[in-house]
């Protein structure tokens, strides 16, 4: 059986299409979740203990900026001070805090 280069190109580009559709099912629901920030009450967020750790999302909400702000502020030697586990990185609740008091001293 020979087939055609259209019937070829038309089973191709079916099989993408059909890819595409999975790839999204499983993609979107992750892509599209968001960072919550931390439930504040009044007077600020909940207390955690000062050497609790944070991811780079926590830590951005919690300062009101970007996951993308962070990095870049890591990048070029700015922000609050780090934690690397593996390829990991971390923030020190006590650490935003000092960061956020040398902002207010400005």
């Amino acid at each position: 059986m020979k087939l055609d280069p259209k019937d070829i190109s038309t089973i191709a580009t079916e099989i993408v299409r059909q890819l595409c559709q999975i790839a999204r099912q499983y993609l979107e629901p992750e892509q599209n979740r968001q960072v919550k920030p931390t439930q504040m009450k009044v007077g600020g967020p909940p207390e955690r203990p000062p050497n609790s750790l944070l991811t780079g999302k926590e830590a951005a909400a919690i300062l009101s900026v970007s996951w993308s702000t962070m990095e870049g502020w890591r990048v070029h030697g700015k922000g609050p001070e780090y934690i690397k586990l593996g390829r990991s990185v971390r923030y020190k609740v006590s650490d935003l805090q000092e960061y956020i008091k040398t902002l207010d001293s400005v």
